[in-house]
C-alpha cells in the first residue's frame, strides 16, 4: 500500500484500491489471526500468542512504515518542485 504511487501518501489511495486487494488483506489478516488465537489451529501449527509488549511493536510497525513512505514523497515532491521553480 505504502509504494503504490511515487507521489501519493498511501492512505490518500485508500478510497480508490482495488476490491480484490482488500479481500485479499484482510482474508491474510483473518487467518493468521485465527493460527495463533483459536486454540485447534494454534495447537495443530504450535504456535503461541506473542506477549503483549512485542505485539504492540508489531502493530505499530505498518503505521511507522506509512508516515515515513508519506513524509518521503512529500519531502521528494517539494524538491522537485523547487528545482522545477529555478530559472
Amino acid at each position: 500500500m505504502a509504494c503504490r504511487s511515487d507521489w501519493r501518501a498511501g492512505w490518500s489511495q485508500l478510497s480508490s484500491a482495488n476490491p480484490l486487494l482488500w479481500l485479499g488483506v484482510s482474508s491474510e489478516l483473518l487467518l493468521l489471526t485465527a493460527l495463533v488465537l483459536w486454540p485447534p489451529l494454534a495447537e495443530l501449527f504450535g504456535m503461541t500468542p506473542f506477549p503483549e509488549p512485542i505485539l504492540l511493536w508489531m502493530l505499530s510497525a505498518p503505521v511507522v512504515i506509512l508516515l515515513a513512505d508519506a513524509w518521503l514523497k512529500r519531502r521528494q515532491t517539494r524538491q522537485r518542485s523547487e528545482c522545477a521553480a529555478k530559472p
